[in-house]
């Protein structure tokens, strides 16, 4: 089985809120490929596997009847139990350095859990700890990943030599409408990847690596109306950091709660959207770690950020105060009054009233 299946299927229906957002800070490539990996990179850093499956896309299979003693290669262990010429709709996985096969929706989500479990947290080596994380993406040789590229994530695994260096490659297919859908899986050691992973960008074969390590964040739900309690949810953060998670871009910035992060680079916390003020139909959040050693506009360009869509029917009335981008730990400065400045003149023309919202929701 081919390592990567062919580029240009039809994505599926996803909003197109994220092929608009901006490129996040440091991006090497084509911001909206950077957008998409970021997003699919914390839904599987979180451990949210659902969110990962609906970026996937699932292909028709054909089952032999053998149930794979014909030899390797076939749709399995997709077909296991099968009929000959069953349809089967299946996820494409390789392994690197060796054949691979084709998996369930369930065999797909137990790979990606296992993947994750995997990791010797406590090692080390050249590229970091070894806890999972997104490393950068791989583009088609000479071009910028706008069409199609494979994210690459990475873990340390314990073995009878010690630590080795795994990757997880997903790659995926961007359509004419800029919807990014995964449509083949690999794993294996890293010197086994068909690139080479280096401190830059380097070419191996007909695909270009670039090194981009973010932390990422995720919000589930990701939609609601005003006082929704939802999880927010990270990885690729330094352990045992303090994160704040807050409302960052439009008027009425604020801290919402905070988060110690863990030793496998992974935080979860429970939050409430406010209830009540003026807010854009998309608040921007972000996860600011305390451990910056200011909240300067570079700083704060650092921190990763999710977007919480709001329908109509937001409670309350009167606005929030204007509080800034979250309240110092002791020892750390507060933030200076023109950075709170700066972001709340940022998101002045994306506010929209109460009364626009339900008007725009109504027709």
């Amino acid at each position: 089985m081919a390592l990567f299946v062919a580029i240009g299927v039809a994505a599926g229906q996803r909003s197109a809120a994220l092929a608009q957002t901006p490129g996040p800070a440091g991006c090497p490539v084509d911001a909206r490929a950077c957008a998409s990996a970021r997003w699919i990179a914390g839904q599987l850093l979180a451990g949210e596997i659902d969110g990962v499956l609906a970026a996937a896309a699932s292909r028709d299979y054909v089952c032999d009847g053998s149930d794979g003693s014909v030899g390797l290669g076939g749709p399995f262990p997709l077909c296991e139990g099968g009929a000959a010429g069953e349809h089967r709709r299946g996820y494409p996985w390789g392994e690197l350095g060796s054949e691979g096969g084709v998996f369930s929706a369930a065999q797909y989500a137990a790979a990606l859990q296992t993947w994750l479990a995997s990791a010797d947290l406590a090692a080390r080596d050249a590229f970091g700890s070894g806890m999972p994380r997104l490393l950068g993406l791989a583009c088609p040789a000479g071009q910028n990943c706008a069409s199609a590229f494979t994210i690459v994530l990475t873990e340390l695994r314990p073995t009878t030599g010690g630590p080795r260096r795994n990757v997880l490659l997903l790659n995926c297919a961007v359509d004419a409408a800029g919807q990014a859908r995964i449509v083949a899986t690999a794993a294996g050691v890293a010197d086994q990847a068909p690139f080479a992973l280096s401190g830059g960008s380097g070419g191996y074969g007909n695909q270009t690596f670039f090194l981009w390590m973010p932390s990422v964040l995720g919000l589930t739900p990701s939609t609601g109306q005003g006082g929704t309690v939802l999880a927010a949810h990270g990885g690729g953060f330094t352990p045992g950091d303090t994160v704040s998670v807050e409302i960052v871009g439009n008027l009425e910035n604020r801290p919402l709660t905070r988060a110690i992060v863990g030793q496998d680079g992974r935080f979860t916390a429970s939050l409430t959207m406010p209830a009540g003020g003026v807010y854009p139909a998309q608040v921007t959040l972000t996860a600011f770690p305390l451990s910056l050693p200011d909240r300067s506009p570079a700083s704060i360009a650092l921190a990763p950020t999710a977007i919480f869509t709001v329908t109509s029917g937001t409670a309350g009335a009167g606005a929030l105060p204007v509080v800034g981008t979250g309240g110092a730990v002791s020892g750390r400065q507060a933030a200076p009054l023109a950075a709170i400045i700066a972001l709340a003149l940022a998101g002045v023309g994306m506010l929209l009233s109460r009364t626009a919202i339900a008007r725009s929701t109504s027709h």
